[in-house]
């Protein structure tokens, strides 16, 4: 079964002069919305997702090691994209940015919503969503549920 669902994401651009992130956002494989981030913005968009697993990421795509610049040891201007909430019908919990996984192009995955190199911070969800925001945040058993 399909549910129309509304999701709300907001991202944070670190950069400099003319050195700003370029991103993406994308549900499963459907782009979303992309382009260079200047301020922090906020992208709202509707899906239909069938019942079942599905990955919200945002990607970062245009690092290069001079982005970063580093005068007596110490990074003094950089760039990268900071994924700040995530709204989901309505839910925006802190736990749903600590779920996701940074995957590093050519590097470890890790923990964490600040993209300072190219890569996807994904947030995997299943549908139904209220099913999968209960089981989440452990709020007790679903009536009907297989043990």
């Amino acid at each position: 079964m399909a549910t129309n669902l509304k999701f709300s994401i907001t991202v944070d651009p670190v950069g400099y002069a003319d050195r700003w992130p370029e991103f993406y956002i994308k549900i499963d494989d459907h782009l979303q919305d992309r382009g260079v981030l200047r301020d922090t913005a906020t992208y709202n968009f509707d899906v239909s997702l069938q019942d079942g697993n599905h990955t919200i990421a945002v990607g970062f795509t245009n690092k290069l090691d001079d982005d970063t610049r580093v005068e007596n040891n110490q990074i003094v201007a950089d760039k990268a994209v900071v994924v700040k909430t995530v709204n989901i019908e309505g839910y925006e919990l802190a736990d749903f940015i600590y779920r996701g996984r940074y995957f590093l192009i050519g590097r470890e995955t890790m923990s964490s919503n600040y993209l300072s190199w190219n890569g996807e911070w994904r947030l995997d969800i299943t549908t139904p969503i209220f099913t999968w925001i209960h089981e989440t945040q452990q709020l007790g058993w679903i009536y009907g549920k297989k043990l």
